[in-house]
């Protein structure tokens, strides 16, 4: 019984509900509801392409409008180092920043898709229609031929007319060095080897340079084929003469809340227990002129508990394995 009253109860609610949208008109969108912004707040184009980077901005309109809206673009420092000093009795942080900023003419070019029915000649102004919802910032980046280190700029909108600024009014953008001291092993690669568990496998992996400028340390990934799905990259230093590469065993590739992980663990050889690479060491590699890796150690992602136990391996490679260039 309890259950029929609260069915006929339902019904009742909802032929209110129904009854009440047909007396009330359904809401409409005006001008003050349309905005406009950029399709995305972070890109990267290489300092060699040969190609320009596009960097949509959109009107967001329910019906289309006539609007414009005007853009800044900024060379944008970075901040390399902060520092905790005491003035008084109090703390003070002292930042310090680079100049790492892309100027325009040196480092990048740009132009804009402009609509066909609007005269100007305002480069740094975009239009919008009721039948064209959106404009184009086109960069295009400069070769200098030198090593600089990315270099960044922002493009910012501003002054917008006849529609309201959205949430996404700055786009980062970040100018690639092509020049980096170990260009010739950065990019996609394929690995192989033999696997303990599965034979031989290959996999695709790539390596990229430091993001925090180290220009002796490169990162992996996936370092090794068949781990978690949620792995991390883990990082190996170059030596000076660029042929031998050092990656630490015991980085993190997984952390769990009830404290255990998943590490990069390592062998000199699989079948001796004493050959165990301990934590503070590497495993060892060399790189070829053409930038292939050959890796002299075996390693794997081993699981190990909160209480320092081991609850197996994703896998583990056997000595010898090669990264080869794509």
């Amino acid at each position: 019984m309890k259950t029929r009253n609260k069915l006929i109860l339902g019904i009742s609610s909802l032929a209110f509900l129904f009854a009440g949208c047909v007396e009330n008109e359904l809401p409409k969108f005006t001008i003050d509801d349309s905005f406009i912004a950029f399709s995305t707040s972070d890109v990267s184009l290489a300092e060699n392409s040969k190609n320009p980077i596009a960097i949509e901005v959109l009107c967001s309109s329910l019906y289309g409008i006539n609007a414009s809206v005007e853009f800044e673009i900024t060379p944008r420092e970075v901040k390399i180092d902060s520092t905790v000093v005491k003035v008084g009795d109090k703390d003070s942080v002292v930042v310090t920043y680079t100049d790492k900023g892309a100027k325009e003419g040196i480092h990048f070019t740009y132009t804009t898709s402009c609509l066909a029915n609007y005269s100007t000649t305002d480069s740094t102004k975009l239009y919008f229609t009721k039948n064209q919802f959106s404009d184009t910032i086109f960069i295009q980046a400069i070769d200098n031929g030198i090593f600089t280190g990315d270099l960044y700029f922002s493009i910012k909108l501003k002054n917008a007319d006849g529609a309201n600024l959205g949430a996404s009014t700055t786009c980062q953008v970040t100018v690639s060095d092509d020049e980096h001291p170990l260009a010739f092993m950065l990019g996609a690669y394929t690995g192989k080897g033999e696997s303990y568990f599965n034979g031989n496998s290959s996999w695709d992996l790539t390596i990229t340079k430091d993001p925090d400028g180290d220009l002796n340390k490169v990162w992996f990934f996936p370092f090794v084929p068949d781990n978690h799905s949620s792995a991390k990259s883990v990082y190996g230093i170059v030596n000076e003469d660029k042929t031998e590469l050092k990656i630490p065993v015991k980085q993190v590739f997984v952390s769990w809340s009830d404290g255990a992980h998943a590490y990069l663990d390592g062998f000199r050889d699989l079948y001796n227990d004493t050959d165990v690479i301990p934590e503070g060491e590497f495993l060892n590699a060399t790189i070829s002129a053409d930038g292939t890796i050959t890796i002299a150690d075996c390693f794997g992602s081993q699981v190990v508990e909160a209480d320092g136990s081991s609850s197996g391996w994703y896998n583990i490679m056997l000595n010898g394995v090669t990264l080869t260039k794509k």
